[in-house]
C-alpha cells in the first residue's frame, strides 16, 4: 500500500513538472506574432495587426492627397496569429516595400474609350473633358465652323489600378501621339509600297514625312521616318471664300472672204471672275474634301471670236487642184513624233464633205492600216492623191471621178486624235508637199 502511494506521488509530480516546463516554453520567451499573407502569398511576420493596417492607411492617405477617390486594395491582406520562437520581424521599410510590391491599389476613375476600346484612365469626367477640349483646340482656328471627333468617343467609370492613371499632359500627348519620331531601315528588296503596307500607312504619308526621299533610289539600310499617327482624328469644317477666274469661250465662224488656211481674230477673249464660297473638311488640320456652297459672278467673260477662211478658188494656182474640204491646216508635211508625216492634216468638222481635188480614177477605196477609211485617186503625170480618216466613202475602186465630186466625209478612223482629213499627194510613189498643188 505504501509503495503504491509513493508511485502515485512520483507520477503526479512528474506531470506537474511537464506542465510547468510546457507553460514556461509557450508563455516564457515565445511571443505571440502575426504572419502576413497577401492572397495566400507569404510576406513575413509583424508584431501586431496595427502595424500593417496603419501602413496601408498611410499609403491610401497619400493617394487621397493626390485627389484619387475611393482608394482600396485589389488583393486581400490576411493577418494570422502564430507563435514562433526567434522569428525575425519585418522592418518598417521592408514592410512598406512588401506592401507596395504585392498590393494593387485601385481608385475610382474614368476610362476614355475610343470606338469602345479603353485608352487612357483619368480621375474624373472633368479631367476627361478638359483633355478632349485641349485636343480639339489644337485644330481650332478663326474660321472653324464645326469641330468633332471622327471616332466614337465615350466614357466608362470603374475602379482602376492607380498606376494606370494618366495626368492631363501625358493624356494629351498620348492622344496627339507627341512622341519621338520613329525610324525604319529599308530591307533588301523593299519598295516604298512594301514599307507603307508593313506599317499600315499610305505611300503619300511616307513621302510627306520624308520630303527629300526619292522612291526609285531606296538603299538597303537607308533610314526613313515613319509618320506619327494620332489616336484621335479631329474633324473641322471651315468656310473659305475664293475669287476665281472664269475662262473665256472661243467661237469660230467661217468667212468666205478669207482664204483657206488663214484666220482672223475678230474679238479678243477676256477672262471673267467669280466669288466662290467653299466648305473645307479637314482631318487633324489637313484638307480632305472641299464642297462648293455658292458662287457669285463678279465679271462675265468676253468670248473670243475667230473667223477662219472658207474661201476656195475654183482651181488651184496650178489650175488643177481644189481644196478637198473646208478647214485649216493643223499639220504639215515633215517629221512628226520621230516619223515622217507624208501629207497635211486639215482640221474640219466631223461629217463634213470631202471632194476630189481634180479628175481621176479611184484605185483604192477601203480600210488602210493607220489611215482608217481611205481613198486613193490616180491622176495624170504620175500623181496620186490620198484622202484618209474618213467616216464614210461615196466611191468605189475603178470608178472615174470629176473635180469637186463628193467622195466621202471627214471622220476619226485610224490613228487620229480628232476629226480631220489627212491629204497626201504622191508623184511616182514619192510623197510631195500637197500645198504646192492647192
Amino acid at each position: 500500500m505504501k509503495n503504491r502511494l509513493i508511485t502515485a506521488f512520483l507520477v503526479s509530480f512528474s506531470l506537474l513538472i511537464i506542465i510547468i516546463i510546457s507553460w514556461l516554453i509557450y508563455a516564457g520567451p515565445y511571443k505571440k506574432i502575426y504572419m502576413v499573407t497577401i492572397d495566400d502569398n507569404f510576406i513575413g511576420y509583424v508584431q501586431s495587426k496595427d502595424i500593417v493596417n496603419k501602413k496601408i492607411e498611410t499609403i491610401k492617405l497619400k493617394l487621397l492627397a493626390n485627389e484619387f477617390q475611393e482608394v482600396a486594395t485589389k488583393e486581400k491582406v490576411n493577418l494570422v496569429p502564430v507563435r514562433k520562437y526567434g522569428q525575425k520581424y519585418l522592418t518598417n521599410n521592408e514592410l512598406t516595400d512588401a506592401l507596395e510590391k504585392n498590393l494593387t491599389f485601385i481608385a475610382k476613375g474614368i476610362s476614355v474609350d475610343i470606338n469602345d476600346k479603353s485608352t487612357v484612365i483619368v480621375k474624373d469626367r472633368s479631367e476627361a473633358d478638359f483633355i478632349l477640349d485641349v485636343i480639339k483646340n489644337e485644330y481650332t482656328g478663326t474660321n472653324t465652323e464645326k469641330i468633332y471627333f471622327l471616332e466614337r468617343v465615350s466614357y466608362s467609370s470603374g475602379k482602376f489600378p492607380v498606376n494606370s492613371f494618366y495626368d492631363k499632359q501625358r493624356a494629351v500627348n498620348y492622344f496627339l501621339n507627341k512622341q519621338k519620331l520613329t525610324t525604319y531601315k529599308v530591307q533588301p528588296g523593299e519598295t516604298l509600297w512594301d514599307i507603307a503596307a508593313k506599317n499600315n500607312l499610305a505611300e503619300k504619308d511616307l513621302l510627306e514625312a520624308n520630303p527629300t526621299l526619292t522612291p526609285e533610289l531606296l538603299q538597303i539600310d537607308q533610314e526613313i521616318f515613319l509618320p506619327r499617327k494620332s489616336m484621335l482624328t479631329v474633324v473641322t469644317t471651315e468656310l473659305e471664300t475664293d475669287q476665281e477666274e472664269i475662262p473665256f469661250k472661243t467661237k469660230v465662224t467661217w468667212n468666205d472672204s478669207i482664204p483657206y488656211g488663214q484666220s482672223k481674230v475678230m474679238q479678243n477673249g477676256i477672262a471673267g471672275s467669280k466669288r466662290v464660297v467653299y466648305r473645307k473638311i479637314l482631318h487633324n488640320g489637313k484638307e480632305v474634301d472641299k464642297v462648293k456652297l455658292s458662287e457669285e459672278i463678279i465679271k462675265q467673260p468676253a468670248t473670243k471670236i475667230i473667223q477662219r477662211g472658207a474661201q476656195r478658188a475654183a482651181v488651184s494656182r496650178s489650175g488643177r487642184f481644189l481644196w478637198p474640204t473646208k478647214g485649216y491646216v493643223s499639220s504639215r508635211l515633215g517629221q512628226r513624233w520621230g516619223k515622217m508625216h507624208e501629207g497635211i492634216d486639215i482640221a474640219a468638222s466631223y461629217g463634213q464633205v470631202v471632194k476630189a481635188v481634180t479628175d481621176g480614177k479611184v484605185i483604192f477605196s477601203g480600210w488602210k492600216s493607220g489611215y482608217g477609211l481611205a481613198i486613193d485617186i490616180k491622176h495624170p503625170n504620175g500623181l496620186v492623191t490620198r484622202y484618209a480618216h474618213l467616216s464614210q466613202k461615196s466611191v468605189s475602186t475603178g470608178q472615174q471621178v470629176k473635180q469637186g465630186q463628193v467622195i466621202g466625209q471627214v471622220g476619226t478612223t485610224g490613228k487620229v486624235t480628232g476629226p480631220n482629213l489627212h491629204f497626201e499627194v504622191r508623184k511616182y510613189g514619192k510623197a510631195v508637199d500637197p500645198l504646192q498643188f492647192l
